[in-house]
């Protein structure tokens, strides 16, 4: 398949690349759109403390399920719409456990340290994938992502309708 690899840091080519196999937890998923963050500009310089190359960048991720897992019975259909959340984490550790995912003890993220978006295919685990309202568009589906981090952001600061907010930075 084709992907926006980055070979090393700030060396990213356009290039075929073997087809994510998911695992028996994972879905594949057919990518439709792939946001560009701030993160993967980061990244992209060599300068994000964790990130590992080679790897394909892109956590802001729409597609389509293209396959399930083996026997799956849940929500999701393929061919369905869906997000993701990028956070890649182990569910056994304390964090974890605490319903902490953010901070697990062996904490990965699509697009940084596996494989993301920048590319025709991704996998991800089921229990990761967001369905999208059919009603959006695609072009405002892909901002699912960006949008959930602002939400989480003004729920954690307890912003109400009417409050007034200073938003600094020089965002992406």
């Amino acid at each position: 398949m084709k992907a926006a690899y980055l070979h090393t840091f700030q060396d990213l080519r356009m290039m075929e690349i073997e087809k994510p196999v998911p695992g028996p937890t994972e879905a594949l998923i057919k990518v439709i759109y792939g946001g560009v963050c701030g993160s993967d500009i980061t990244v992209y310089r060599g300068l994000h403390p964790t990130a590992t190359a080679p790897v394909v960048l892109c956590h802001e991720i729409l597609g389509r399920i293209e396959q399930l897992p083996a026997g799956y019975q849940g929500p999701f259909q393929i061919g369905e719409r869906v997000l993701m959340n990028p956070v890649v984490s182990c569910g056994h550790c304390g964090a974890c456990k605490g319903g902490h995912e953010n901070v697990c003890t062996t904490l990965k993220l699509l697009g940084i340290h596996e494989n993301g978006g920048f590319a025709e295919y991704t996998k991800v685990d089921v229990a990761r994938l967001v369905k999208t309202d059919p009603a959006l568009s695609d072009e405002l589906a892909a901002l699912g992502e960006p949008l959930a981090v602002g939400y989480h952001v003004n729920m954690r600061a307890g912003l109400q309708k009417g409050d007034t907010a200073l938003v600094i930075g020089a965002g992406t």
